[in-house]
């Protein structure tokens, strides 16, 4: 049977989502399946958001501090030295 690896909860307006249940897909209907996948896209998209920025290297930190934008410190240092 599949299933999705949460559960969202509803309590005093609020959603909760509960990564230690699931939630079979039979058990929803139309409009929560609808709701389920969204919120299951949202996580994945935030996931890969999450692995990304723990790839990012020492030069991009020191990049992002000096302001620069990705090749744009690399072509001014190439400027310089041609001038």
């Amino acid at each position: 049977m599949e299933a999705f690896n949460f559960r969202i909860i509803k309590t005093n307006g609020a959603e909760i989502i509960d990564n230690t249940l699931s939630t079979p897909y039979n058990s929803l209907t139309p409009i929560q399946m609808m709701d389920y996948i969204n919120v299951e896209n949202s996580l994945y998209f935030t996931e890969r958001r999450k692995c990304r920025i723990k790839r990012e290297t020492i030069l991009d930190r020191i990049r992002s501090f000096l302001g620069g934008k990705r090749g744009e410190i690399w072509w001014n240092i190439s400027l310089t030295k041609n001038h």
